[in-house]
C-alpha cells in the first residue's frame, strides 16, 4: 500500500469540492492510526515544453522560443562582445544567472551573492516574465533586439 495518497480538487466561491471524494477518502482510511500532513497547491497551467535546440530536439511554444530565438541571440551577443564562443547549455546556465534568481544574504557580513534558479517548474506568466528580462538584458547589455514571439522576422541567409 502507498504512503502517499493524492486527489485534486476546485474551490468555486468559497466553496471547496474534492474530486473523487468517496475513493479518497477510502484511501486515507486504509492508511490506518497515522500522523498525517495536508497541503493545498493551487495549480497553474504550465507551459508548452516541447523544443528543438543545437542538440536536435524539436520545439514549439514557449520553449521553443526561448530555445530558438532568445538562446542563440544571446550567444551571438556574448561572442561580439567578449569574442568567446559558448554553447547552448552555457548561453541557458548565464540567462538563468542574469535574470532568473535569488539573492542570497550572508547575514554576518552583509554580502550578496546570486544564485540561479531552475526554469523547469515556471508557469506560463512566470517563464514570459523571465524570457522578458532575457530581451532586455540582451539589450542592455548587446544592444540586440529580440523579437517578441509573434513578430514577423525577416531572415538574412547568406549562402
Amino acid at each position: 500500500m502507498s504512503r502517499k495518497i493524492e486527489t485534486y480538487g476546485t474551490t468555486k466561491n468559497g466553496k471547496h469540492s474534492i474530486s473523487y471524494r468517496d475513493i479518497f477518502m477510502q484511501q486515507w482510511a486504509a492508511l490506518g492510526d497515522c500522523k498525517f500532513k495536508i497541503t493545498v497547491e493551487k495549480l497553474y497551467k504550465k507551459r508548452s515544453t516541447y523544443t528543438i535546440n543545437e542538440e536536435g530536439k524539436e520545439g514549439r511554444g514557449e520553449n521553443g522560443y526561448y530555445h530558438f530565438i532568445i538562446v542563440p541571440i544571446f550567444i551571438r551577443g556574448w561572442m561580439e562582445a567578449y569574442g568567446e564562443k559558448i554553447d547552448h547549455k552555457t548561453a541557458h546556465e548565464k540567462l538563468k544567472y542574469y535574470c532568473n534568481y535569488v539573492d542570497i544574504v550572508n547575514e554576518n557580513t552583509g554580502e550578496i551573492l546570486k544564485k540561479a534558479k531552475s526554469t523547469a517548474d515556471l508557469t506560463t506568466v512566470e517563464f514570459e516574465d523571465f524570457c522578458e528580462s532575457c530581451r532586455n538584458f540582451i539589450w542592455e547589455w548587446f544592444s540586440i533586439h529580440v523579437p517578441l514571439p509573434n513578430d514577423k522576422l525577416e531572415l538574412d541567409f547568406k549562402p
